[in-house]
């Protein structure tokens, strides 16, 4: 014959276990996360979980980068359109005409070279007047050029002297 269980006790046949050590009596507490969000269960003292990783860079990274590879554009710009070296010619420089005879753009080259068509035999600072190079013993062919300066400087003018090689 069989008995049916006393009330209270369920099906169990076992007493309730006590927890060990260390963990909290009674029902967990729930521990609220550190900043501000909705407790999650099942967390009985852990540190909270991490915040969640972002995706790539930030916006002032990526600026910064865009703003770097703009300046190293506009420099490189600025050095190649600064390679027209007419303006360091001095006497016995040899020169080469990447332009025309009408829009000219001479080049210092190597004298020893194929490319070298003309040579320096004076150069004259501070004038545009190509007829200073009519006295000038071995001079063929005047050149001036002027360059546009800065805010502070009014650029450079010169007038070179030169012969054909």
């Amino acid at each position: 014959m069989s008995y049916p269980p006393p009330q209270g006790q369920g099906q169990y046949p076992y007493p309730p276990q006590q927890p060990g050590p260390g963990y909290p009596q009674g029902q967990p507490q729930q521990q609220q996360q550190q900043w501000g969000g909705p407790p999650q269960q099942g967390q009985w003292g852990a540190p909270p979980p991490p915040p969640p990783a972002r995706n790539g860079m930030s916006v002032m990274q990526k600026l910064k980068i865009v703003g770097l590879a703009i300046a190293v554009i506009i420099g490189g710009v600025i050095w190649f359109m600064s390679q027209n070296n007419s303006s360091e010619a001095e006497a016995g420089d040899c020169m080469k005409n990447k332009g025309t005879m009408s829009a000219p753009d001479l080049e210092i080259v190597d004298c020893g070279t194929s490319e070298a068509k003309y040579e320096v035999v004076k150069r004259i600072d501070d004038t545009l007047d190509m007829s200073q190079c009519e006295g000038v013993p071995g001079a063929e062919i005047p050149y001036q050029e002027q360059t546009s300066g800065s805010r502070r400087s009014s650029g450079e003018q010169f007038v070179l002297c030169l012969k054909e090689v």
